[in-house]
């Protein structure tokens, strides 16, 4: 059983059809910065490939990141009375029957599972470095968290997101790593997921798995970065294959759509 702030995810969410007037929260385009368009085309992705995404109505708040307890959910489902945010969103999706992982053998699952937590572990938090710790990237990383917030609401904001990230990353072990540490780690993942690209279709061979949709997510967001620092994307050109691997992904799996936005979207 897992908590959210209207509800609670039990059972009761477990019925297997999908429910009625799913909203799908994230905040303002001006405020998203990388690690959360990242994010979003994961779960966008996840939603289309279900074939759910068109019953989910999309909702851009200023406060988004207000309406979560537990904050970097973003973005995160309102399904009934409960709040499913992003860090629940396979449990949930579980709970659905909609898990791309439960007809595979367990080894591949355990290999998937483990392509999965070194996103979440090592390449979220080389993101966070990209945008919170090099100085060419903060100001705007800072104008982005606090856009639409006046001042001093907005430093104090800032300010605390900055000493949160700092946190995560000394907890990640990445905070007193110098920018070429980064890089090498940053390579050295991308190449894992190259490799296993090469002669694969998808990451574990000829069947998409959850941990294609994350590796898509993240890429198509480095992809479309516009840092002024862009290390992330400089590195990620010497693994052409994973743009490729976007590429084929989209025209497979979303019909070339776009996640940037939805016509179900509304920004009131």
């Amino acid at each position: 059983m897992r908590s959210g702030l209207f509800g609670e995810i039990t059972t009761s969410l477990g019925d297997k059809e999908w429910p009625q007037d799913v909203g799908l929260y994230r905040s303002l385009e001006e405020q998203e910065i990388l690690v959360d368009k990242a994010k979003c085309y994961v779960v966008k992705a996840f939603l289309y490939i279900h074939n759910v995404l068109n019953q989910t109505r999309e909702y851009r708040r200023i406060n988004a990141r207000d309406m979560c307890v537990k904050k970097d959910t973003l973005p995160f489902l309102q399904v009934l009375n409960t709040i499913v945010g992003e860090d629940d969103f396979l449990y949930f999706l579980n709970q659905k029957d909609l898990d791309l992982d439960c007809n595979l053998p367990v080894e591949k699952i355990l290999f998937i599972n483990g392509l999965i937590s070194i996103i979440k572990t090592k390449l979220i938090p080389i993101e966070l470095y990209a945008l919170w710790m090099v100085g060419a990237n903060k100001k705007k990383t800072l104008d982005c968290y606090g856009f639409g917030h006046p001042e001093p609401l907005k430093k104090m904001l800032c300010y605390q997101k900055c000493k949160e990230v700092e946190q995560f990353l000394k907890i990640a072990g990445y905070f007193n790593k110098s920018k070429a540490q980064v890089i090498t780690e940053l390579s050295k993942i991308l190449d894992l997921f190259a490799k296993k690209l090469e002669k694969n279709k998808y990451i574990s061979g000829n069947e998409i798995s959850n941990a294609d949709v994350f590796i898509y997510g993240h890429i198509q967001a480095i992809l479309e970065s516009k840092l002024d620092d862009n290390f992330l994307l400089e590195t990620l050109k010497n693994f052409p294959i994973l743009e490729k691997f976007c590429i084929s992904f989209s025209h497979n799996n979303l019909g070339n759509q776009s996640l940037l936005g939805s016509i179900f979207e509304d920004c009131a």
